[in-house]
């Protein structure tokens, strides 16, 4: 049993090792091709005391530039032990297994005022059992949600930057989870469905603050709080989200076109984590290639803890991200 899960460990282990390499090439590939940009051209990434930031999957930033950008990221889970079923309120475990995590999102910026633009994002992102332990366990779950949000500009000098965003997300859960069917079934409970659909309204607001620091080095955060549902619990509750970066633009001073960042963020919101009270944490780095006046192309890397159903401790997750941005003013 030992054996087969140190073949499970290392077969994921190369999985998610190999993915990361094919996102890494693909995005070298295009760093090639984007490496004749005319230095001279007009700069469209926002910057602030010579310094141009990166952007970042997880944290927001409160800049108002038109901007388009997409995210093809996915995730494997560490192995281990998930509980099957509760008899007399003990837990049976089965054996090891992982959690895979997939995600796809699109999100368009569109600077209204100079003071103010709109924002529009859809993702969709999928969690699944990779074998049958943590298939019976945690199912096979898919979020999909639409966000539009309204970014204002507070205050602005030649180093720093203030805004307030202001937005509404409607989300959508599928969950099917055979193994709480099993036991509504042995339960008695009325119309047992092992599919289960849980729509999630929230609102709210927040703060975006952004500080060059001088023409390498770059910090931005942000803090939200949103009222409405989550996906653990039948009534509407607070839940906040809260994040920080600090990155390195090489560009500028020695014409290296790279970058890089390092974002850690503390989130509730119902898109990271899908039970109530519990938080999800994310690190993540990120290696940009920054030689572009109006593209920002690179790969992030994320280490997260996720609560997830039937586990005291958050499940370790690590993976890759491959993220595009284009900015047009």
């Amino acid at each position: 049993m030992n054996n087969l899960v140190k073949i499970q460990q290392k077969t994921s282990f190369k999985y998610v090792v190999k993915n990361i390499i094919s996102l890494i090439l693909f995005a070298l590939t295009i760093f090639q091709v984007n490496a004749q940009d005319n230095p001279s051209a007009q700069q469209n990434l926002p910057a602030l005391n010579q310094h141009t930031f990166i952007p970042n999957s997880f944290v927001g930033q409160p800049f108002l530039n038109t901007y388009y950008n997409n995210e093809l990221g996915f995730a494997q889970s560490s192995t281990i032990r998930f509980p099957l079923l509760e008899i007399d309120g003990k837990p049976i475990f089965g054996e090891s297994g992982g959690v895979l995590f997939m995600n796809l999102s699109f999100e368009y910026q569109q600077k209204v005022k100079e003071w103010m633009a709109l924002s529009v994002k859809v993702k969709v992102a999928t969690r699944i059992g990779t074998d049958v332990k943590s298939l019976l366990s945690q199912g096979i779950n898919s979020v999909g949600y639409f966000d539009i949000s309204w970014i204002f500009r507070l205050a602005q000098t030649e180093k720093l930057q203030l805004s307030t965003i202001m937005s509404v997300r409607n989300a959508k859960g599928n969950f099917i989870n055979i193994t709480r069917f099993v036991e509504d079934i042995i339960n008695g409970v009325p119309n047992p469905s092992i599919s289960q659909q849980v729509p999630a309204l929230t609102g709210g607001g927040g703060l975006r603050f952004a500080y060059g620091i001088n023409d390498l080095w770059g910090f931005y955060t942000m803090a939200d709080l949103h009222y409405g549902e989550r996906f653990g619990r039948g009534e509407s509750a607070i839940i906040y989200r809260v994040g920080g970066t600090f990155d390195l633009n090489l560009y500028r001073r020695t014409t290296v076109p790279l970058g890089f960042s390092v974002s850690y963020v503390i989130s509730i919101m119902p898109d990271l984590v899908y039970l109530a009270d519990k938080a999800g944490h994310v690190v993540s780095f990120k290696v940009a290639y920054t030689g572009s006046p109006d593209l920002s192309l690179g790969v992030e890397f994320s280490f997260a803890q996720i609560p997830v159903q039937r586990l005291e401790n958050n499940l370790n997750v690590s993976g890759a991200s491959l993220v595009l941005r284009y900015y047009f003013n």
